[in-house]
């Protein structure tokens, strides 16, 4: 069963900030959001493969290298 994947209102403007910062890092930035959308696409089929957030346990968490992506199921 595939699962739909909804982002809040914030989401494209942070993964803006996010390219900006790496601008001149553009393999970093490559790699980062591959892991990312790597990630993403996995939620699809299995939106708890991901540990929950200790602080906020009605979350759960994805670590990419010096970013967090929080997710709700």
């Amino acid at each position: 069963m595939k699962y739909r994947v909804e982002y809040i209102s914030t989401f494209h403007a942070d993964i803006s900030t996010i390219a900006q910062m790496l601008k001149d890092y553009p393999s970093k930035a490559s790699r980062i959001f591959a892991k990312a959308d790597k990630c993403l696409q996995l939620l699809r089929d299995w939106p708890e493969a991901y540990p929950v957030y200790p602080d906020a346990p009605s979350y759960r968490y994805i670590v990419i290298e010096d970013y967090l992506i929080f997710t709700r199921s």
